[in-house]
């Protein structure tokens, strides 16, 4: 296990995906591991022309039936790359939390692009309001 460990390693530092690998560190949630995981299992990302693109490839997009004039979206369709689908589902849980930058998070972001840290701080943002207006209980009034 350590030999392999130290391979990842190996390539998210020096290797030609090393900058992209790094880059990829300075989201929460995604430390050298999972980078390299999605680095090995998606290639280039520029040949994805949208987020939207890249999601549909990894199966984290809304089923949808529609008829005539009516459309309906169900749960995620779950068709693509399992494995890239696994461990994006399990980096968002890091998001769970209020937006920071401190321990191993502050850590990765040193010395990174500056661009890079504020795509990543403006997702912390982003997400993080996601998860509590998911987490609050509906009101009587919504029900």
């Amino acid at each position: 296990m350590k030999r392999i460990e130290a391979e990842i390693h190996e390539q998210a530092t020096s290797s030609v995906h090393a900058p992209v690998i790094q880059a990829l560190q300075t989201m929460r949630g995604v430390a050298e591991v999972t980078a390299t995981t999605l680095v090995a299992e998606i290639g280039q990302f520029s040949r994805f022309s949208s987020p939207r693109q890249l999601m549909s490839y990894v199966g984290l997009v809304p089923k949808e039936y529609s008829s005539g004039a009516s459309r309906w979206q169900g749960s995620i369709t779950k068709i693509g790359n399992a494995h890239i689908r696994h461990v994006l589902v399990e980096s968002a849980w890091a998001y769970r939390h209020h937006p920071s930058l401190k321990g191993q998070i502050r850590v990765r972001q040193e010395g990174q692009d500056p661009e890079a840290q504020r795509i990543a701080w403006k997702a912390q943002h982003r997400l993080a309001v996601s998860c509590e207006i998911s987490a609050f209980p509906r009101s009587q009034a919504e029900i």
